[in-house]
């Protein structure tokens, strides 16, 4: 049902954009990604009892892109990506969280090499994302999690004619977040807050709009 949700927006999203006025120049199209890193959190239940630890994390996810410089000899481009994503990390004891949810992503880029055929960024990444799922084996402990990020990123677009677009970027995320676990059957409830760092690549195909060189 989440994933069906997900895809019904993102098609919504993806007919809204298509209709945007024919003198405005950007790119849009779909994207998909892959993350992985490390993440402490710190935990505090009820009776105030506290304790840590550290996990590795995975991330997967894809959705909606938007680019107001694909392909145009301009300095500066804006990119968001709004989708779907799968957020996983398995800590020292082997419990593994399982989350799903919805990423937004603006990158601010700057064209350092602009030409006819590629276009080759740098710039600044923020991000948010919401999740909720459980841990593996524990269904009735349902978990729910919000995050902030920033890092720097890296990305270059190849063109392919007046219209088509092929886009891969990589970058580096520091993380925070805040969250909230709760027994559904006891009621009882943890409060979770920490940071992660990761790595991740995501690959972007795109249709342009008036977004010639």
């Amino acid at each position: 049902m989440k994933r069906l949700s997900a895809i019904l927006f993102l098609s919504i999203v993806f007919s809204v954009c298509v209709a945007v006025p024919s003198s405005m120049a950007l790119g849009l199209g779909l994207y998909w990604t892959s993350a992985w890193g490390e993440a402490a959190y710190d935990a505090e239940d009820e009776d105030d009892n506290t304790w840590d630890w550290d996990s590795d994390i995975e991330r997967r996810g894809y959705g909606f892109v938007l680019d107001t410089a694909v392909a145009k000899d301009r300095l500066v481009n804006l990119r968001l990506n709004v989708g779907y994503y799968n957020f996983q990390e398995e800590d020292q004891d082997d419990n593994i969280f399982d989350l799903d949810g919805f990423q937004a992503v603006v990158d601010l880029g700057f064209g350092v090499v602009r030409t006819k055929h590629l276009r080759l960024w740098v710039g600044g990444e923020i991000s948010a994302a919401y999740g909720d799922g459980s841990i593996e084996d524990f269904d009735d402990f349902e978990v729910t999690m919000f995050s902030a990020g920033i890092g720097p990123v890296i990305g270059c677009n190849f063109h392919f004619g007046d219209r088509l677009s092929f886009g891969i970027k990589g970058g580096y995320l520091y993380e925070g977040f805040i969250g909230e676990g709760e027994n559904t059957i006891t009621d009882e409830t943890v409060d979770y807050d920490g940071f992660s760092y990761q790595y991740f690549i995501v690959l972007s195909a795109f249709y342009r709009f008036n977004d010639v060189f």
